[in-house]
């Protein structure tokens, strides 16, 4: 895309923009494959049955909660004194 706005705010865009850009043609290929919609309906179904089975999976081990979710990933919390490495070797 492009822009034009004062330096300032070109600054701030640059500090939040996505770290990766997207080529033309891999902007093509997002197209194209969101017109296949019956892979995306199975990607949605697949999705949402794996989503639900991660999140029982974390709300099951203690100190874990997974946040509920619509999107394509689950935020995990950590409540009280529980280490990455124990939660690691709990979902392992």
């Amino acid at each position: 895309g492009w822009g034009y706005a004062a330096p300032a705010i070109i600054d701030a865009m640059h500090r939040i923009r996505a770290p990766f850009s997207f080529g033309i043609g891999a902007q093509r290929a997002a197209i194209a494959a969101l017109a296949d919609t019956d892979f995306v309906a199975r990607s949605r179904e697949h999705n949402r049955e794996w989503r639900g089975w991660f999140a029982r999976a974390v709300d099951a081990i203690p100190g874990l909660r997974a946040v509920p979710s619509k999107a394509n990933f689950v935020l995990v919390t950590f409540d009280g004194a529980l280490t990455a490495e124990v939660a690691y070797q709990a979902l392992m």
